[in-house]
């Protein structure tokens, strides 16, 4: 699929076969690709922390081959691989972190869900929109305000050393204090992600729906998240069984668009009001 294509068929869809589940390979594919995405200042990372639940209550287990997974939460270090005693962790950065970040921070943090319940729970979260829980996976698509602040050296580490010594104070002096501005940041980074997400899952053959319509609190409650994340939007990926709505209303280019300054009567009598959603055209 050419780009313009998968950008001019991507649409919020929001009926899914509930019986059709991705496979492990197809997921990564998918984040493989959003890693690709651009960030602030180049900060390479990218490891994947795999929850494994194996059906269980009690206790994780070492995954098998081909197991479904309940939901993984990317913690990014560039082609790093390990084990520790309380996850299992396996790299899914082989094109996914080539996205760029500010400062190659490489803040966003996904925890793509698969497992029924928990995308049952979440869709309770979200009032009950059925996409949630009948969509084949649910990314929630996060990012780690403080990322900057976390061993900032390796964002580079594959830089001459001249350039090391320039650009990790910068991290720090950029960010250090400015709230609003890593707040910024983790809201473009997450957008910029998603999109990327949604485009290449338009060419597996897969649609998508953006959503800011849930409860934030409830969600981060859901997926254990961490104080210094926050959460951009619930990004929901299956196979569709009814096409999205006819699109709303497009504002033309003369609406949106000026060279060289901005004019401040783009907004007029005649422009279409755009109403919110709980998702995104």
């Amino acid at each position: 699929m050419q780009t313009i294509e998968a950008i001019e068929q991507r649409r919020a869809v929001k009926t899914y076969d509930p019986g059709h589940k991705m496979t492990e390979a197809e997921i990564e594919q998918l984040l493989s690709a959003a890693i690709l995405s651009p960030s602030a200042f180049n900060r390479l990372t990218a490891k994947a922390p795999v929850v494994f639940t194996n059906g269980t209550s009690g206790g994780l287990k070492r995954p098998n081959m081909g197991q479904t997974f309940t939901f993984i939460v990317l913690d990014f270090i560039h082609n790093h691989v390990k084990h520790r005693s309380d996850l299992w962790c396996v790299d899914i950065t082989s094109k996914t972190g080539f996205c760029r970040m500010s400062n190659n921070i490489q803040n966003w943090r996904f925890v793509v869900v698969t497992d029924q319940a928990q995308k049952d729970k979440l869709k309770e979260a979200a009032w009950n929109q059925a996409q949630v829980s009948d969509a084949s996976i649910v990314i929630v698509v996060c990012a780690d305000l403080k990322a900057w602040d976390k061993e900032p050296a390796r964002y580079w580490k594959n830089a001459a050393k001249e350039t090391q010594e320039i650009l990790v104070p910068m991290i720090t002096q950029f960010y250090q204090g400015k709230d609003q501005l890593q707040r910024d940041e983790a809201m473009r980074s997450t957008g910029i992600v998603a999109q990327t997400i949604m485009l290449r899952a338009k060419d597996m053959g897969y649609d998508s729906c953006p959503m800011i319509g849930f409860d934030p609190v409830k969600v981060a409650e859901i997926i254990n998240l961490p104080e210094d994340h926050v959460i951009g939007m619930l990004l929901p990926v299956g196979k569709s069984i009814k096409p999205a709505h006819p699109r709303g209303g497009q504002l033309g280019l003369a609406d949106i668009v000026s060279r060289g300054h901005l004019l401040i009567n783009f907004i007029s009598k005649k422009s279409p009001v755009i109403k919110p959603g709980f998702s995104l055209i």
